[in-house]
């Protein structure tokens, strides 16, 4: 199954803004989602403004990015600018906020 548009932004965005080779963009996208249980195919906006926020300015500092803060508030801009989705079936955390606000 292919990447999410939302993987395929971020992980763009990090080649473009941090300077960082596709593989070690993409890699450092992959980790910070494994680390929070989700899926490159079906990762959401709001749950990557999530991890952008709380664990990706970590992974990239120690890839040796510079400014890992700038350049995660830069990406976060772009990302919340463009229209984009996940591109995959809803995940539980999507599922149960539904159903909660019914």
């Amino acid at each position: 199954m292919a990447d999410s548009a939302v993987f395929e932004f971020v992980a763009g965005e990090l080649e473009r803004l941090a300077g960082l080779g596709r593989p070690a963009a993409r890699a450092a996208v992959r980790s910070v989602l494994a680390k929070a249980l989700y899926a490159p195919n079906s990762v959401s906006v709001d749950q990557m403004q999530l991890l952008i926020e709380r664990l990706l300015p970590a992974e990239i500092s120690a890839n040796g990015v510079a400014d890992a803060e700038r350049v995660c508030k830069q990406i976060q801009a772009g990302l919340a600018s463009r229209a984009l989705s996940a591109d995959g079936p809803e995940s539980p955390d999507e599922i149960f906020s539904r159903m909660i606000r019914r």
